[in-house]
């Protein structure tokens, strides 16, 4: 018996580890080359009979800050801010253009200067998002592309839907 199976015998977690190593090495990783990654776009969604189909990416901007409060006279422009994942990351990096820190500082501000009554509303999936959206008269939202039903319409930005080429949310 060789040295080397006399000390994996005695120490069976170092072999554990050394098998753990070797095979996360030689698992091919799951992200794709730079070229070639499929990210799927995050969709604007507001009430189905809001009225609103088309927005450009700076007047979307204006919304999500509150720098303009309400859909013209009618309604006043109710936010829900997905909790995490990919559709809050876009609504950070290309609406707020905003890290999380700054971001959550913004809102503290805006409120306590009373530029806005309240930050936007917390949705954990894009399930109760788009159920919040069909049921609040000037709600909008951010999610990602999946399953939207009727209830709610998609938004096309700067005149592209999503999944087109120039689509900015993506």
């Amino acid at each position: 018996m060789s040295k080397a199976t006399f000390r994996f015998q005695r120490d069976p977690m170092r072999c554990l580890l050394i098998l753990a190593a070797v095979t996360a090495w030689m698992v091919p990783s799951k992200t794709l080359a730079d070229g070639d990654q499929k990210v799927e776009p995050v969709v604007v969604i507001v009430q189905a009979k809001s009225g609103v189909d088309k927005l450009s990416l700076n007047d979307l901007r204006r919304y999500w800050m509150s720098e303009r409060q309400s859909w013209g006279s009618a309604n006043r422009v109710v936010l829900y801010m997905p909790a995490g994942g990919h559709a809050r990351e876009i609504v950070l990096k290309k609406i707020y253009q905003m890290t999380e820190g700054q971001y959550k500082q913004f809102w503290i501000a805006k409120v306590f200067r009373s530029e806005a009554q309240s930050d936007p509303k917390i949705v954990s999936t894009t399930r109760s998002a788009v159920e919040q959206v069909s049921k609040t008269a000037g709600a909008m939202s951010c999610v990602e592309a999946e399953n939207i039903p009727k209830t709610v319409r998609i938004l096309s930005i700067d005149g592209h839907l999503p999944g087109e080429k120039g689509y900015p949310l993506q």
